[in-house]
């Protein structure tokens, strides 16, 4: 899949929907300012969380993209957080691999099989999954999205 963006974002998003999943894609960067993973979002990806990788900066980010609405106004708006950010030296003319874990509220991201964050999203628990790429070209290929179970823990109750 290649995507390209002459200014702004362009996303594609799966038709599936998912809750706990393991999700890996080899990137390309090409001449994007900005690329990644997006999951857990609506299907108009106005509320998602996202792998956000920017290579200009040598960073990666976890960010969580939330829809407020003001009803004394009838007001809508997007808030942007970036929940955490890593350096990370991205390689000059060759891809990268992407990985996510999302397992409830922790968030796994990896670049080129190092563990590079680790954090809690409280975002929606399921949505949709996809790839983005930001004013430029990238290139995604070999996406795998594996469903996980979530780890069952009984409810805590108090000892008489």
């Amino acid at each position: 899949l290649r995507g390209t963006s002459e200014s702004g974002y362009a996303f594609k998003l799966l038709s599936e929907s998912y809750d706990d999943f393991v999700a890996e894609v080899t990137i390309e960067p090409g001449d994007a300012r900005e690329f990644g993973l997006l999951f857990r979002s609506d299907p108009t990806v106005d509320v998602h969380t996202a792998a956000l990788c920017q290579p200009g900066y040598s960073e990666v980010s976890l960010i969580q993209y939330t829809q407020y609405f003001d009803p004394a106004s009838n007001h809508r708006w997007r808030g942007c957080q970036r929940v955490h950010s890593e350096h990370f030296d991205y390689p000059l003319g060759r891809p990268i691999r992407l990985r996510v874990v999302a397992s409830g509220p922790y968030i796994e991201i990896s670049l080129d099989e190092q563990l590079l964050l680790a954090a809690t999203a409280t975002s929606r628990r399921a949505g949709h999954v996809g790839v983005f790429v930001a004013d430029g070209q990238a290139r995604f290929s070999g996406c795998t999205i594996l469903p996980i179970q979530s780890p069952f823990t009984e409810s805590w109750r108090a000892i008489p």
